[in-house]
């Protein structure tokens, strides 16, 4: 059986997500070791969004238009260079104001996510957000 767990961080209920900008800066500051690509994740996301309209079957315009529109930021995340397998990898996907409402973050494996929890309990810290297992939801 292979191993996969899934977190959302997200403020609490009744708190406003933060502008992607602060967001970025908070996080630069809280990891020695980071890195941020819109332009590579941009890519990935025009890609999807080729693969979603050549489908045997028509997608729903909105899901396509997520895509179209969207202006995500592919993220990493670590404390030392020498430690990237203990990194955090996601993808950070701003509503259309720009906003952040929330972050998705998973594991692929018991160890990443042993070696990262650390990593993942301060990016909710910094961000006054809180971690969520949503596995059950996401499989």
């Amino acid at each position: 059986m292979s191993f996969y767990t899934c977190w959302d961080v997200k403020p609490t209920t009744g708190r406003p997500g933060m502008p992607l900008a602060e967001l970025v800066a908070r996080l630069a500051d809280a990891f020695p070791v980071h890195e941020f690509d819109p332009e590579g994740a941009r890519q990935n996301a025009l890609r999807r969004l080729d693969a979603l309209q050549n489908l045997p079957f028509q997608v729903p315009e909105d899901v396509l238009a997520s895509y179209r529109n969207a202006h995500p930021v592919d993220v990493f995340l670590a404390d030392a260079e020498e430690e990237h397998r203990a990194a955090l990898d996601f993808t950070i996907w701003p509503e259309k104001d720009g906003s952040v409402t929330g972050l998705q973050i998973c594991f692929g494996s018991e160890e990443h996510q042993r070696e990262a929890a650390a990593l993942l309990t301060r990016l909710a810290e910094v961000l006054s957000w809180e971690p969520e297992d949503v596995s059950d939801e996401v499989a």
